[in-house]
């Protein structure tokens, strides 16, 4: 059985080396992502984590979308009774 020893230095000691500002829930739901520009592209994605600051996913072919493009993004997440609740968020690619 692989075992690894640590030193903990004490929280004082401790540095925190985390970029991100939210924490990630991993989370897998269809998403759709729609452009706000005029050529409106569409595409399905599978979501891999969501947190607070957005979204991460996962798709199967090429993306339509550029960095800084505006888009509509549309969730359908169960409630506990198991039915779905739509969700419509406006984000920005990055």
């Amino acid at each position: 059985m692989p075992v690894v020893k640590l030193f903990y230095p004490g929280d004082k000691k401790l540095k925190s080396i985390q970029r991100r500002n939210f924490f990630r829930v991993p989370f897998t739901v269809k998403a759709v992502i729609e452009s706000e520009q005029e050529q409106q592209d569409v595409m399905e994605i599978m979501t891999k984590n969501i947190s607070a600051g957005g979204i991460a996913g996962s798709f199967h072919h090429s993306l339509l979308f550029n960095e800084k493009d505006s888009v509509v993004v549309r969730l359908s997440l169960p409630n506990r009774k198991g039915a779905l609740q739509h969700l419509e968020l406006k984000g920005e690619v990055v």
